[in-house]
């Protein structure tokens, strides 16, 4: 059973920071700490794309359980990637680029949906006992 946490925040640098802050403690209940910080710097990175190349004013997150896995989506209404997310096809020589090939690397798996104004990641949970999930995500101050 899916019961997921889902909230609205004004796209921009500052709440990207707080939104991350917010996720990682949620995740604390499912992830270990090894985990933890991969997650953590995958869920960084989808909200500074979402930040830095998205468009509207709105970043919509959700993050729910759903064995064996935690599920997170970070959406906005960017274009998505007109990019290769190969790093080896990189070509901009800006040292910037490789955001896409490094979550994948991170999690289990990223999808990219809807043109890649949405993304979704997993991570498979491996703790052996998965707490109750709360239903909802907190707000910015």
């Amino acid at each position: 059973m899916r019961t997921a946490s889902e909230s609205i925040y004004r796209r921009s640098a500052r709440n990207a920071s707080w939104i991350r802050h917010v996720l990682r403690c949620r995740a604390q209940q499912w992830l270990d700490a090894e985990q933890l910080i991969d997650y953590e710097l995958a869920v960084g990175e989808l909200l500074a794309n979402a930040v830095e190349h998205g468009s509207g004013e709105t970043i919509r997150v959700a993050c729910w359980y759903e064995h064996p896995s935690l599920i997170t989506e970070v959406s906005d209404s960017g274009a998505g990637p007109t990019f290769s997310d190969n790093p080896a096809l990189r070509t901009n020589g800006r040292g910037r680029g490789f955001g896409l090939f490094l979550i994948r690397t991170l999690v289990d798996e990223l999808q990219l949906v809807d043109g890649g104004k949405k993304a979704r990641l997993r991570k498979i949970v491996y703790r052996h006992q998965i707490p109750k999930a709360d239903s909802t995500l907190a707000r910015s101050p």
